[in-house]
């Protein structure tokens, strides 16, 4: 049986944070198609809200079966990755342009603070990704050699 390390047992809780994030998003998403002028939500806005609702949904659907059945397939997590990645790409654009989706101006500073959590977020996901695929018999047949 393998060791739970500090950081293996940190993984679970960043995907779960993240498909919490999802679900709630996916939710507000396929209700109210306002939710797609957040600005992170904002880069999906071309899947139609019931597409970017079902896309945030199912995402959070494949992590939450990796956390549930222990199997901690990077498969099923990375399209929560991808998500997280589009979400992130559209709250860096906002910071660079200094300016919301919706067109509101504001300084750098104001918009970076605000939108540092979804980037962060896609960030220390990257590193559960890394961890998980560390961890599974397809890295070991991939990579034989732990040097």
């Amino acid at each position: 049986m393998p060791s739970l390390t500090r950081s293996s047992a940190t993984v679970p809780w960043i995907i779960v944070f993240a498909a919490l994030l999802h679900a709630v998003q996916g939710v507000f998403a396929l209700f109210d198609p306002a939710a797609l002028r957040a600005t992170p939500l904002s880069g999906l806005a071309w899947l139609g809200h019931v597409g970017a609702g079902a896309l945030l949904l199912s995402a959070t659907a494949a992590a939450l079966w990796s956390v549930w059945t222990r199997a901690h397939d990077v498969w099923l997590v990375l399209p929560q990755q991808c998500v997280l990645v589009a979400t992130a790409y559209t709250s860096g654009a906002a910071i660079w342009r200094q300016a919301y989706a919706d067109g509101e101006l504001r300084p750098l500073a104001f918009i970076a603070a605000d939108q540092c959590g979804i980037v962060l977020l896609a960030i220390v996901h990257v590193v559960a990704i890394i961890d998980i695929s560390r961890q599974t018999r397809l890295c070991e047949s991939l990579c034989p050699y732990k040097g």
